[in-house]
């Protein structure tokens, strides 16, 4: 399966990420905080990428481009890499990907066990307390956290 894709990304590493006031939020947030604006715009690039390969592909590769990605997802899990993980849930759990005809009968039980356990490294229950004990459990440890929507 060839991939292709072209990004650009630069950040500003001398703003602050969530400041005090939480300038990320603000109106004029894409000065307060270009950082922050900028991983949020990444994110969405990177999940239209990722549903755009699996939708444009052979109807007999959707199955094998939808494991591929979820393997994806996994190894970025195993890397700490949260925001990765949640970019690919994303695109997984698009609308436009659950109403095709027999895609999600037949990704096989290790994909499907995979998927689960991505979405419930995501999950929002108790306020990220999956995803947050991830990225607590070793502080040294790199680790790019899932910044939320």
């Amino acid at each position: 399966m060839r991939i292709a894709c072209k990004t650009e990304l630069a950040i500003d590493t001398d703003s602050s990420l969530l400041g005090g006031n939480s300038e990320w939020k603000s109106f004029d947030k894409a000065y307060q905080a270009p950082s922050i604006v900028t991983i949020l715009e990444r994110r969405e690039l990177v999940a239209s990428w990722v549903l755009e390969n699996i939708v444009r592909s052979w109807i007999t590769d959707h199955i094998s481009s939808l494991e591929y990605f979820i393997t994806v997802g996994k190894h970025l899990g195993s890397l700490r890499n949260l925001s990765g993980c949640a970019q690919i849930l994303a695109a997984i759990d698009d609308t436009s990907l659950l109403r095709f005809d027999g895609l999600w009968e037949s990704i096989g039980g290790d994909h499907e066990a995979t998927l689960q356990e991505l979405r419930r490294l995501i999950s929002s229950d108790s306020h990220y307390k999956n995803a947050r004990a991830i990225v607590s459990t070793n502080i040294r440890a790199p680790s790019v956290p899932y910044l939320g929507t």
